[in-house]
């Protein structure tokens, strides 16, 4: 397979029989952070690392505060898209990516970086501004220098110079909180039992909390690069992703009906509040999302490595060092050997009955499985797909109850895909007729 991240290095997709061995394989031997740095260059573009430090906050300290995140976020949901949404009684042009990336920023800004610096307008324009850039800064490292001279790229290339610039005034942003976290810290480790000194749910204090097990006081500069690796894993998926569902909310009329009363009931049932539970009984809505990230999945190729060393499989096949590897994901989730009931068609059913039927390790969105790798697999797979699932649900719900919304005229069905660069993303480009709704409703 033609490899656009680096054109000497082809990309090797490997049969589904060696998934367990690969995804098992020691770091030392088959490397995903590896894999992203010849990809896209990471580490020569801004520094950026899929650290232990980033991973662990995410897995474990995020995670653990969803219970109290969510209904925090759908209040900030909400606050969006009044702020982003523009004033529609009648049917209006919106680019809907660009609205649902706005709205995802606040909703993420905040669990990143708390209440206040969250609302910050120059946070948000830093934040929107990362992606596009950090996309130039990739595509201009991987056209214009050979390998070798990487290294020099950061003092010449605008793009890659702007990401350090951004970076360091994030830093800068950043500084006044995490100083006051720092200090909040070391009050309770002399104090523990202090009042008025609550740990903060956002992930300067979790940074702040996982370095300081290191023995380490992080630098604003040390958060800044930590937030940026948060943001790029996270920002443009999610939106895309939320995009993708729009357009398949669009052509299944029927399924969208059956959505829409279904949130009216969990919504009935909750007394209007929105927490994990009550999205968690959004049962037909979670098929529909996992049937769209199978029909469509964003990612082309799952469980990307690079093989630092020589490593022979057990039947004999053998990858010598440098090999670049990973599974077809496209491929996977429209396998008819692996979903033999209409593999290519959208059935937004599809993971519903597998959960009546009780298979619930493989019907849920969240759910890590081999036949299906939206989130990777293995020790790497996404730790955030929590978090990105339940903020895809609550942009939804929030969209739904507030707004009508319909294709442009002349347009029929979902756009087609744009693909490069081993992604498959949902036409951006594209605006869509929103029209607010006189009395908000599920109807």
């Amino acid at each position: 397979m033609y490899n656009a991240a680096n054109t000497d290095l082809p990309l090797l997709l490997l049969p589904m029989k060696y998934l367990d061995e690969v995804k098992n394989a020691p770091k030392s031997k088959l490397n995903l952070q590896k894999a992203l740095d010849q990809r896209a260059g990471l580490d020569k573009i801004g520094g950026f690392l899929l650290s232990d430090e980033v991973v662990s906050v995410v897995r474990l300290a995020m995670t653990r505060a969803l219970n109290r995140l969510v209904p925090e976020l759908d209040e900030k949901c909400i606050a969006a898209y009044k702020e982003f949404m523009p004033v529609c009684p009648d049917w209006t042009e919106v680019n809907t990516m660009q609205m649902i990336l706005k709205v995802w920023t606040r909703m993420i800004s905040h669990v990143m970086a708390g209440p206040e610096l969250s609302q910050s307008d120059e946070w948000l324009q830093e934040m929107l501004l990362f992606i596009p850039t950090i996309i130039k800064a990739s595509f201009a490292l991987r056209t214009g220098y050979h390998k070798s001279m990487y290294w020099i790229a950061k003092y010449i290339t605008n793009d890659i110079k702007e990401i350090y610039r951004l970076r360091s005034r994030l830093g800068k942003l950043l500084k006044p909180y995490l100083d006051d976290r720092i200090a909040i810290a070391a009050a309770r480790s002399k104090t523990p039992n202090a009042k008025g000194m609550d740990l903060h749910a956002d992930a300067i204090q979790w940074f702040v909390d996982e370095y300081k097990r290191q023995g380490i006081t992080p630098s604003p500069d040390q958060i800044a690069r930590d937030m940026l690796m948060l943001s790029l894993a996270s920002f443009l998926s999610t939106a895309a992703t939320t995009l993708g569902i729009i357009y398949d909310l669009l052509d299944q009329p029927e399924s969208f009906q059956e959505i829409k009363d279904e949130m009216a009931h969990v919504s009935k049932e909750s007394g209007g509040k929105v927490t994990r539970q009550s999205l968690g009984q959004l049962v037909v809505l979670d098929s529909f999302i996992k049937e769209s990230q199978r029909t469509n999945p964003i990612n082309q190729i799952s469980t990307h490595r690079l093989a630092l060393q020589d490593f022979t499989f057990k039947d004999g096949l053998h990858l010598p060092a440098g090999a670049d590897i990973a599974f077809s994901n496209e491929l996977i989730s429209r396998d008819p050997d692996i979903w033999p009931d209409r593999a290519t068609e959208f059935d937004p059913h599809r993971f519903l009955r597998m959960r009546q039927a009780g298979d619930l390790a493989r019907s849920q969105v969240t759910s890590v499985t081999d036949d299906m790798m939206p989130f990777g697999n293995g020790p790497h797979v996404c730790p955030g797909r929590f978090l990105a699932v339940d903020g895809m649900k609550m942009m939804l719900l929030n969209m739904i109850y507030r707004y009508e919304f319909k294709y442009p005229e002349g347009v029929t069905s979902r756009p087609e895909n744009g693909k490069g660069h081993h992604t498959m993303l949902p036409c951006s480009t594209m605006p869509l007729l929103f029209k607010e709704k006189k009395v908000y409703s599920f109807e």
